[in-house]
Protein backbone atom coordinates (compact mmCIF):
# COMPACT_ATOMS: atom_id res chain seq x y z
CA UNK A 1 0.00 0.00 0.00
CA UNK A 2 1.78 3.44 -1.15
CA UNK A 3 0.73 7.14 -0.19
CA UNK A 4 -0.13 9.31 -3.35
CA UNK A 5 -2.15 12.52 -4.08
CA UNK A 6 -5.30 12.10 -4.59
CA UNK A 7 -5.76 8.38 -3.65
CA UNK A 8 -9.01 7.25 -2.27
CA UNK A 9 -8.64 5.73 1.32
CA UNK A 10 -12.21 3.70 3.23
CA UNK A 11 -11.74 4.56 7.10
CA UNK A 12 -10.72 1.10 7.51
CA UNK A 13 -8.02 1.53 5.08
CA UNK A 14 -6.91 4.79 7.13
CA UNK A 15 -6.06 2.70 10.19
CA UNK A 16 -3.84 0.49 8.13
CA UNK A 17 -1.99 3.53 6.70
CA UNK A 18 -1.44 4.52 10.43
CA UNK A 19 0.41 1.27 11.45
CA UNK A 20 2.22 1.42 8.39
CA UNK A 21 3.28 4.81 8.49
CA UNK A 22 5.23 3.91 11.65
CA UNK A 23 5.77 0.29 11.07
CA UNK A 24 8.36 -0.94 13.60
CA UNK A 25 7.87 1.91 16.17
CA UNK A 26 4.48 0.83 17.60
CA UNK A 27 3.72 4.27 18.61
CA UNK A 28 0.37 5.77 19.45
CA UNK A 29 -0.68 8.28 16.02
CA UNK A 30 -3.86 10.12 18.02
CA UNK A 31 -5.70 11.29 15.03
CA UNK A 32 -8.67 13.90 14.94
CA UNK A 33 -10.62 12.65 11.70
CA UNK A 34 -13.49 14.73 10.51
CA UNK A 35 -14.78 16.07 7.51
CA UNK A 36 -14.48 19.61 7.55
CA UNK A 37 -11.82 21.82 5.55
CA UNK A 38 -8.47 22.32 8.01
CA UNK A 39 -9.25 19.33 10.03
CA UNK A 40 -5.41 19.21 11.59
CA UNK A 41 -4.33 15.52 12.36
CA UNK A 42 -1.22 15.13 14.14
CA UNK A 43 1.35 12.13 13.48
CA UNK A 44 3.54 11.32 16.67
CA UNK A 45 7.25 9.97 14.74
CA UNK A 46 8.45 8.79 17.74
CA UNK A 47 12.12 8.64 17.30
CA UNK A 48 12.01 10.92 14.60
CA UNK A 49 11.48 13.62 17.56
CA UNK A 50 9.49 15.93 15.75
CA UNK A 51 5.55 17.04 15.18
CA UNK A 52 3.54 17.79 12.10
CA UNK A 53 0.61 19.43 11.70
CA UNK A 54 -0.75 18.83 8.51
CA UNK A 55 -3.63 20.62 7.13
CA UNK A 56 -6.09 18.83 5.21
CA UNK A 57 -9.36 18.67 3.31
CA UNK A 58 -11.41 15.42 3.39
CA UNK A 59 -13.23 15.19 0.22
CA UNK A 60 -16.57 12.73 0.31
CA UNK A 61 -16.24 10.45 -2.47
CA UNK A 62 -19.64 9.32 -3.64
CA UNK A 63 -18.93 5.55 -3.87
CA UNK A 64 -19.06 3.01 -1.26
CA UNK A 65 -18.04 -0.80 -0.45
CA UNK A 66 -19.02 -3.29 2.20
CA UNK A 67 -15.58 -1.89 4.04
CA UNK A 68 -17.06 1.86 4.65
CA UNK A 69 -17.57 4.87 3.23
CA UNK A 70 -14.94 6.40 1.33
CA UNK A 71 -12.80 9.81 1.71
CA UNK A 72 -10.35 10.69 -0.42
CA UNK A 73 -7.64 12.78 1.34
CA UNK A 74 -6.03 15.82 -0.53
CA UNK A 75 -2.91 17.39 1.43
CA UNK A 76 -2.93 20.83 1.32
CA UNK A 77 1.24 21.57 2.85
CA UNK A 78 1.31 24.62 4.96
CA UNK A 79 4.50 23.56 6.14
CA UNK A 80 8.20 24.76 7.68
CA UNK A 81 11.07 23.70 5.52
CA UNK A 82 11.95 21.10 8.61
CA UNK A 83 8.85 19.53 8.56
CA UNK A 84 8.92 19.23 5.03
CA UNK A 85 12.28 17.54 4.98
CA UNK A 86 10.81 14.84 7.57
CA UNK A 87 7.42 14.61 5.84
CA UNK A 88 9.32 13.74 2.84
CA UNK A 89 11.71 10.93 4.44
CA UNK A 90 8.55 9.88 6.12
CA UNK A 91 6.60 9.11 2.88
CA UNK A 92 9.44 7.34 1.83
CA UNK A 93 9.65 4.81 4.67
CA UNK A 94 5.68 4.35 3.96
CA UNK A 95 7.31 2.92 0.75
CA UNK A 96 9.83 0.78 1.94
CA UNK A 97 6.96 -0.15 5.30
CA UNK A 98 4.28 -1.05 2.74
CA UNK A 99 6.54 -3.29 0.83
CA UNK A 100 7.08 -5.48 4.34
CA UNK A 101 3.33 -5.18 5.23
CA UNK A 102 2.20 -6.54 1.91
CA UNK A 103 4.34 -9.96 2.23
CA UNK A 104 2.93 -10.56 5.52
CA UNK A 105 0.44 -13.63 5.09
CA UNK A 106 -3.12 -12.94 6.15
CA UNK A 107 -3.67 -14.28 9.84
CA UNK A 108 -6.42 -16.94 10.21
CA UNK A 109 -9.83 -15.75 10.43
CA UNK A 110 -10.64 -14.88 13.62
CA UNK A 111 -7.22 -15.54 15.12
CA UNK A 112 -6.28 -12.19 16.86
CA UNK A 113 -9.91 -11.18 17.52
CA UNK A 114 -9.70 -12.22 21.12
CA UNK A 115 -6.33 -11.04 21.84
CA UNK A 116 -6.10 -7.71 19.62
CA UNK A 117 -2.36 -7.06 21.32
CA UNK A 118 -1.77 -10.10 20.32
CA UNK A 119 -2.31 -9.28 16.59
CA UNK A 120 -0.28 -5.97 17.07
CA UNK A 121 2.79 -8.42 18.60
CA UNK A 122 2.19 -10.26 15.16
CA UNK A 123 2.11 -7.79 12.75
CA UNK A 124 5.19 -5.32 14.43
CA UNK A 125 7.46 -7.59 15.77
CA UNK A 126 6.74 -11.05 14.19
CA UNK A 127 6.16 -10.18 10.29
CA UNK A 128 7.19 -6.50 10.27
CA UNK A 129 10.65 -6.98 12.06
CA UNK A 130 11.44 -10.59 12.75
CA UNK A 131 10.88 -11.94 9.38
CA UNK A 132 12.78 -8.99 7.53
CA UNK A 133 15.42 -9.30 9.26
CA UNK A 134 18.90 -10.00 6.45
CA UNK A 135 20.52 -12.46 8.76
CA UNK A 136 18.98 -15.62 7.56
CA UNK A 137 17.00 -15.96 3.89
CA UNK A 138 13.10 -16.50 3.75
CA UNK A 139 13.46 -20.11 3.09
CA UNK A 140 15.92 -21.06 5.61
CA UNK A 141 13.18 -18.71 7.93
CA UNK A 142 10.23 -21.21 6.23
CA UNK A 143 12.48 -23.82 7.05
CA UNK A 144 12.93 -23.44 10.66
CA UNK A 145 9.31 -22.46 11.78
CA UNK A 146 8.05 -25.54 9.88
CA UNK A 147 10.08 -27.89 12.05
CA UNK A 148 9.71 -25.67 15.07
CA UNK A 149 5.88 -26.17 14.50
CA UNK A 150 5.95 -29.42 13.68
CA UNK A 151 8.32 -30.14 17.16
CA UNK A 152 5.45 -28.02 19.40
CA UNK A 153 2.38 -29.89 17.29
CA UNK A 154 1.11 -26.87 16.40
CA UNK A 155 -1.44 -27.50 13.68
CA UNK A 156 -2.64 -24.27 12.62
CA UNK A 157 0.49 -22.57 12.88
CA UNK A 158 2.20 -25.55 10.77
CA UNK A 159 -0.53 -25.79 8.11
CA UNK A 160 -0.14 -21.93 7.61
CA UNK A 161 3.79 -21.91 7.41
CA UNK A 162 3.51 -25.19 5.25
CA UNK A 163 2.30 -22.90 2.69
CA UNK A 164 4.35 -19.94 3.10
CA UNK A 165 7.33 -22.87 2.94
CA UNK A 166 6.54 -23.26 -0.74
CA UNK A 167 5.71 -19.59 -1.55
CA UNK A 168 9.06 -19.20 0.08
CA UNK A 169 11.20 -21.84 -2.20
CA UNK A 170 11.11 -24.98 -0.15
CA UNK A 171 9.85 -27.84 -2.50
CA UNK A 172 7.66 -30.68 -1.69
CA UNK A 173 10.55 -33.04 -1.29
CA UNK A 174 12.04 -30.61 0.87
CA UNK A 175 8.99 -30.34 3.15
CA UNK A 176 8.57 -33.89 3.34
CA UNK A 177 12.00 -34.19 4.31
CA UNK A 178 12.08 -31.40 7.25
CA UNK A 179 8.95 -33.43 8.88
CA UNK A 180 11.26 -36.61 8.30
CA UNK A 181 14.29 -35.25 9.91
CA UNK A 182 12.17 -33.40 12.87
CA UNK A 183 10.18 -36.71 14.14
CA UNK A 184 13.73 -38.23 15.71
CA UNK A 185 14.13 -34.91 17.59
CA UNK A 186 11.06 -33.89 18.48
CA UNK A 187 9.16 -37.71 18.50
CA UNK A 188 7.01 -39.95 16.09
CA UNK A 189 3.56 -38.16 17.09
CA UNK A 190 4.79 -35.01 15.65
CA UNK A 191 6.22 -36.64 12.42
CA UNK A 192 2.61 -38.21 11.91
CA UNK A 193 0.89 -34.97 12.49
CA UNK A 194 2.87 -33.01 10.42
CA UNK A 195 2.62 -36.02 7.39
CA UNK A 196 -1.29 -35.41 7.77
CA UNK A 197 -0.90 -31.78 7.43
CA UNK A 198 1.16 -31.54 4.31
CA UNK A 199 -0.68 -34.10 2.43
CA UNK A 200 -4.20 -31.24 3.25
CA UNK A 201 -1.60 -28.25 2.38
CA UNK A 202 -0.31 -30.23 -1.36
CA UNK A 203 -4.37 -31.12 -2.05
CA UNK A 204 -5.19 -27.88 -1.88
CA UNK A 205 -2.75 -26.63 -3.55
CA UNK A 206 -3.20 -29.19 -6.53
CA UNK A 207 0.16 -30.57 -6.13
CA UNK A 208 1.13 -34.29 -6.31
CA UNK A 209 0.55 -36.78 -3.55
CA UNK A 210 4.00 -37.90 -4.15
CA UNK A 211 6.55 -35.42 -3.91
CA UNK A 212 8.95 -35.44 -7.20
CA UNK A 213 12.22 -36.01 -6.22
CA UNK A 214 11.74 -37.41 -2.79
CA UNK A 215 13.26 -40.68 -2.70
CA UNK A 216 12.79 -44.16 -0.73
CA UNK A 217 14.80 -45.36 2.69
CA UNK A 218 18.01 -46.59 1.28
CA UNK A 219 19.80 -48.33 4.37
CA UNK A 220 23.85 -47.97 4.18
CA UNK A 221 25.21 -51.00 4.44
CA UNK A 222 28.28 -51.19 7.10
CA UNK A 223 27.64 -47.62 7.99
CA UNK A 224 30.75 -45.56 9.50
CA UNK A 225 29.32 -45.02 13.56
CA UNK A 226 28.77 -41.52 14.50
CA UNK A 227 28.95 -42.46 18.16
CA UNK A 228 30.07 -46.28 18.25
CA UNK A 229 30.30 -46.18 22.36
CA UNK A 230 27.30 -44.26 23.44
CA UNK A 231 24.13 -45.75 25.17
CA UNK A 232 25.79 -49.50 25.67
CA UNK A 233 23.23 -49.48 28.51
CA UNK A 234 20.64 -49.34 25.59
CA UNK A 235 21.90 -51.13 22.54
CA UNK A 236 18.51 -50.84 20.29
CA UNK A 237 18.73 -47.22 20.72
CA UNK A 238 22.66 -46.79 20.17
CA UNK A 239 21.88 -48.40 16.82
CA UNK A 240 19.02 -46.56 15.78
CA UNK A 241 21.31 -43.18 16.31
CA UNK A 242 23.87 -44.86 14.93
CA UNK A 243 22.62 -46.35 11.96
CA UNK A 244 18.93 -44.49 11.23
CA UNK A 245 19.50 -41.37 12.30
CA UNK A 246 23.16 -40.09 11.41
CA UNK A 247 23.92 -43.17 8.65
CA UNK A 248 20.95 -43.03 7.09
CA UNK A 249 19.07 -39.72 7.56
CA UNK A 250 21.82 -37.22 8.27
CA UNK A 251 23.07 -38.22 4.58
CA UNK A 252 19.78 -38.33 2.85
CA UNK A 253 19.85 -35.59 -0.22
CA UNK A 254 16.78 -33.83 0.07
CA UNK A 255 18.21 -31.78 2.52
CA UNK A 256 21.83 -30.68 3.02
CA UNK A 257 23.83 -31.02 6.14
CA UNK A 258 23.48 -27.28 6.58
CA UNK A 259 19.92 -27.81 6.63
CA UNK A 260 19.48 -30.26 8.62
CA UNK A 261 21.69 -28.94 11.43
CA UNK A 262 19.52 -25.07 10.94
CA UNK A 263 16.39 -27.37 12.05
CA UNK A 264 17.88 -29.40 14.70
CA UNK A 265 19.66 -26.29 16.46
CA UNK A 266 16.07 -24.71 16.14
CA UNK A 267 14.17 -27.74 17.10
CA UNK A 268 16.45 -27.74 19.93
CA UNK A 269 16.01 -24.82 20.76
CA UNK A 270 12.29 -24.88 21.05
CA UNK A 271 11.99 -28.26 23.05
CA UNK A 272 14.64 -26.16 25.93
CA UNK A 273 17.06 -29.27 25.16
CA UNK A 274 20.35 -27.96 26.19
CA UNK A 275 22.53 -30.79 25.57
CA UNK A 276 20.98 -31.58 22.11
CA UNK A 277 21.40 -27.64 21.34
CA UNK A 278 24.93 -27.55 22.79
CA UNK A 279 26.04 -30.16 20.27
CA UNK A 280 24.10 -29.67 17.19
CA UNK A 281 25.42 -25.52 17.85
CA UNK A 282 28.95 -26.95 16.85
CA UNK A 283 27.77 -29.29 14.59
CA UNK A 284 25.84 -26.63 12.71
CA UNK A 285 29.53 -24.93 13.10
CA UNK A 286 31.23 -27.69 11.35
CA UNK A 287 28.41 -27.66 8.47
CA UNK A 288 29.03 -24.27 7.62
CA UNK A 289 26.08 -22.19 9.51
CA UNK A 290 28.01 -19.00 10.78
CA UNK A 291 27.58 -17.28 13.89
CA UNK A 292 25.47 -14.80 13.24
CA UNK A 293 22.69 -17.59 11.54
CA UNK A 294 23.00 -19.39 14.10
CA UNK A 295 22.18 -16.07 16.72
CA UNK A 296 19.45 -15.72 14.13
CA UNK A 297 17.91 -19.00 14.66
CA UNK A 298 17.55 -18.87 18.34
CA UNK A 299 16.07 -15.27 17.86
CA UNK A 300 13.77 -16.59 15.26
CA UNK A 301 12.70 -19.33 16.90
CA UNK A 302 12.15 -17.63 20.40
CA UNK A 303 8.55 -16.00 18.91
CA UNK A 304 7.14 -19.83 18.26
CA UNK A 305 8.07 -21.20 21.18
CA UNK A 306 8.98 -18.76 24.02
CA UNK A 307 11.23 -16.12 25.00
CA UNK A 308 12.46 -18.78 28.08
CA UNK A 309 13.73 -21.25 24.96
CA UNK A 310 15.93 -18.18 23.31
CA UNK A 311 17.51 -17.08 26.75
CA UNK A 312 18.45 -20.64 27.22
CA UNK A 313 19.75 -21.11 23.94
CA UNK A 314 21.54 -17.75 24.00
CA UNK A 315 23.45 -19.05 26.97
CA UNK A 316 24.60 -21.97 25.15
CA UNK A 317 25.22 -20.62 22.27
CA UNK A 318 27.36 -18.37 24.06
CA UNK A 319 29.47 -21.23 25.72
CA UNK A 320 29.79 -22.95 22.46
CA UNK A 321 31.04 -19.67 20.99
CA UNK A 322 33.33 -18.54 23.47
CA UNK A 323 34.98 -22.34 23.53
CA UNK A 324 35.72 -22.06 19.98
CA UNK A 325 37.45 -19.27 20.38
CA UNK A 326 34.95 -17.21 18.27
CA UNK A 327 34.00 -13.11 19.55
CA UNK A 328 30.98 -12.66 21.39
CA UNK A 329 29.89 -9.19 22.58
CA UNK A 330 29.18 -8.04 26.09
CA UNK A 331 25.38 -7.89 25.60
CA UNK A 332 23.31 -9.68 28.45
CA UNK A 333 22.49 -12.58 25.71
CA UNK A 334 25.89 -12.58 23.59
CA UNK A 335 24.93 -15.86 21.86
CA UNK A 336 21.77 -14.08 20.42
CA UNK A 337 22.39 -10.31 20.96
CA UNK A 338 19.28 -8.94 19.39
CA UNK A 339 17.33 -10.76 22.08
CA UNK A 340 18.67 -7.83 24.82
CA UNK A 341 16.96 -5.31 22.39
CA UNK A 342 13.43 -7.53 21.92
CA UNK A 343 13.33 -8.37 25.80
CA UNK A 344 13.66 -4.92 27.03
CA UNK A 345 11.77 -2.95 24.62
CA UNK A 346 9.02 -5.62 23.66
CA UNK A 347 8.49 -7.85 27.15
CA UNK A 348 9.79 -5.44 30.20
CA UNK A 349 9.12 -1.92 28.51
CA UNK A 350 6.39 -2.83 26.43
CA UNK A 351 4.10 -5.78 27.96
CA UNK A 352 4.48 -6.08 31.35
CA UNK A 353 4.02 -2.23 32.09
CA UNK A 354 0.38 -2.73 30.48
CA UNK A 355 -2.64 -1.96 32.86
CA UNK A 356 -4.67 -5.03 31.60
CA UNK A 357 -2.91 -7.08 33.93
CA UNK A 358 -1.31 -6.31 37.25
CA UNK A 359 2.60 -6.90 37.64
CA UNK A 360 1.41 -9.00 40.34
CA UNK A 361 -0.66 -11.20 38.00
CA UNK A 362 1.75 -11.10 35.32
CA UNK A 363 4.59 -12.56 37.78
CA UNK A 364 1.49 -15.43 38.75
CA UNK A 365 1.23 -16.28 35.17
CA UNK A 366 4.77 -16.07 33.68
CA UNK A 367 5.40 -18.62 36.74
CA UNK A 368 3.10 -20.88 35.75
CA UNK A 369 4.04 -21.09 32.43
CA UNK A 370 7.81 -21.64 33.44
CA UNK A 371 6.97 -24.30 35.96
CA UNK A 372 4.93 -26.33 33.38
CA UNK A 373 7.67 -25.94 30.52
CA UNK A 374 10.37 -27.40 32.93
CA UNK A 375 12.25 -23.88 32.27
CA UNK A 376 14.22 -24.05 35.63
CA UNK A 377 16.51 -21.59 35.32
CA UNK A 378 13.47 -18.95 33.93
CA UNK A 379 11.39 -19.88 36.68
CA UNK A 380 14.03 -19.39 39.73
CA UNK A 381 14.09 -15.86 37.99
CA UNK A 382 10.43 -15.48 37.68
CA UNK A 383 9.83 -16.82 41.74
CA UNK A 384 11.79 -14.10 42.72
CA UNK A 385 10.02 -11.46 40.66
CA UNK A 386 6.87 -13.08 41.73
CA UNK A 387 8.12 -12.09 45.70
CA UNK A 388 9.15 -8.59 44.84
CA UNK A 389 6.14 -8.17 42.99
CA UNK A 390 4.10 -9.35 45.90
CA UNK A 391 3.16 -12.94 45.68
CA UNK A 392 3.19 -14.33 49.01
CA UNK A 393 4.77 -17.87 49.93
CA UNK A 394 1.49 -19.28 49.94
CA UNK A 395 -0.01 -17.71 46.92
CA UNK A 396 3.03 -19.53 45.17
CA UNK A 397 3.27 -22.79 46.90
CA UNK A 398 -0.45 -22.93 45.72
CA UNK A 399 0.51 -21.98 42.79
CA UNK A 400 3.07 -25.24 42.21
CA UNK A 401 0.41 -27.24 43.51
CA UNK A 402 -2.64 -26.44 40.79
CA UNK A 403 0.19 -26.26 38.03
CA UNK A 404 0.64 -29.40 38.75
CA UNK A 405 -2.33 -30.86 38.58
CA UNK A 406 -2.20 -30.00 34.89
CA UNK A 407 1.21 -30.43 33.85
CA UNK A 408 2.17 -33.31 35.92
CA UNK A 409 4.17 -34.16 38.67
CA UNK A 410 7.76 -34.18 37.38
CA UNK A 411 7.43 -30.10 36.50
CA UNK A 412 5.72 -29.88 39.75
CA UNK A 413 8.08 -31.56 41.90
CA UNK A 414 10.98 -29.45 39.80
CA UNK A 415 8.92 -26.34 40.60
CA UNK A 416 8.75 -27.13 44.55
CA UNK A 417 12.98 -27.47 44.99
CA UNK A 418 13.28 -24.51 42.76
CA UNK A 419 11.35 -22.40 45.13
CA UNK A 420 12.93 -23.79 47.61
CA UNK A 421 16.35 -23.23 46.95
CA UNK A 422 14.47 -19.60 46.21
CA UNK A 423 13.80 -18.98 49.53
CA UNK A 424 16.74 -20.33 51.39
CA UNK A 425 18.79 -17.80 49.22
CA UNK A 426 16.19 -14.79 50.54
CA UNK A 427 16.47 -16.38 54.14
CA UNK A 428 12.65 -16.74 53.99
CA UNK A 429 10.90 -19.69 56.08
CA UNK A 430 9.18 -22.13 53.84
CA UNK A 431 5.45 -22.08 53.72
CA UNK A 432 3.25 -24.04 56.19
Amino acid sequence: MGLAYNSIYSIDRYQELKTALFCGYNKPIPVRKGQRKNTAWYFYAGPFGLNASISNVLVKNNRTTTRGEQIMLIPEFTLNLQVRVWLMTTLAALLVCSAAFAQQPPPPPGAYDAAPYLGQIRNTYVYGDIWERPGLSARDRSMITVAVNQATYATNELRLHMGRALDNGITQAELTEIIAHTLWYSGFPTGVNAARVAAQVFEERGLSAIPPGASSRQPPVNPELEFPEAYSQTPYLRDLLNQVLYAETWTREELSPRDRSMITVAVGTALYASSEVRYHIGRALDNGVTQEEISEIITHVTFYSGFPTGVNASRVAAEVFEARGLAIGDSRFPGAPYLDELISGLVYGETWPRNQLSERDRSLATIAVTLANYQTDQLRVHLGRGLDNGLTTQEISELIAQVTLYAGFPPGVNGSRTFAEVLQERGLPLPD
